[in-house]
């Protein structure tokens, strides 16, 4: 589990042993992630859904989360994401602050200088 750069968390599943059949992982990886932290948490917070085996993870330097911890360490990692955000959205902003803002760096004036 970790965070990508757009506000979602990716999630790779393991087993020992990889199943021979990956269309049949990445089935089941879904329907893990639509159960465990549920389709509305899948749909606004999940990025993307990996399988792997549990060799390739432990070459590739991941922890494994046993799956009894998989939705308190989901909501951990997406309430730290929330506590990033801004207060409100950019589309409640008066536009008229952000031109402002825009004109003043584009015109190549220093607005603060060193004294």
């Amino acid at each position: 589990m970790c965070c990508s750069g757009v506000n979602r968390i990716d999630l790779t599943f393991c087993r020992p042993n990889g199943p021979d059949d990956e269309q049949l992982a990445c089935h089941v990886a879904f329907v893990a992630t639509e159960t465990l932290p549920g389709e509305e948490r899948l749909d606004k917070w999940v990025g993307a859904i990996e399988w792997s085996t549990a060799t390739e993870a432990n070459k590739s330097g991941y922890r494994l989360l046993p799956l009894n911890r998989v939705l308190d360490t989901f909501e951990t990692v997406r309430n730290s994401l929330l506590e990033q955000l801004p207060e409100s959205p950019y589309s409640t902003h008066d536009e008229r602050e952000a031109t402002t803002l825009r004109g003043l760096l584009s015109s190549g004036r220093h607005v603060y200088r060193c004294r």
